[in-house]
């Protein structure tokens, strides 16, 4: 077995085998790889709700210039509305803005 053969890595094993027997410092070990486990499925699951959001905020600006082009080839709202499924008050918001 490579543990036996190499001295480095046999001292180290050693050391770890110390380590670990004591039940206090086990147990801090233990907390301490439940934190770090946690802490990097936190930063994973704030990329992938950044990532959705930014979909969402993609999705919504898409509408909105579908809308201004629509608006700008003088489509009727209703149409506007049933393509874009923005309301009424988002259209007229978005004309506003746009001086349309």
């Amino acid at each position: 077995m490579a543990i036996t053969k190499n001295k480095t890595i046999k001292e180290a094993k050693e050391e770890v085998d110390k380590l670990t027997a004591d039940p206090s410092l086990r147990g801090i070990l233990k907390l301490r790889d439940k934190w770090e486990r946690d802490y990097y499925n936190d930063i994973g699951c704030a990329k992938d709700e950044g990532r959705e959001e930014g979909r969402v905020e993609g999705r919504e600006e898409e509408k909105q210039e579908t809308a201004i082009a629509m608006f700008k080839l003088e489509m009727d709202m209703n149409n506007i509305m049933k393509v874009t499924k923005l309301s009424r008050e988002e259209l007229e918001e978005i004309k506003k803005k746009y001086n349309l």
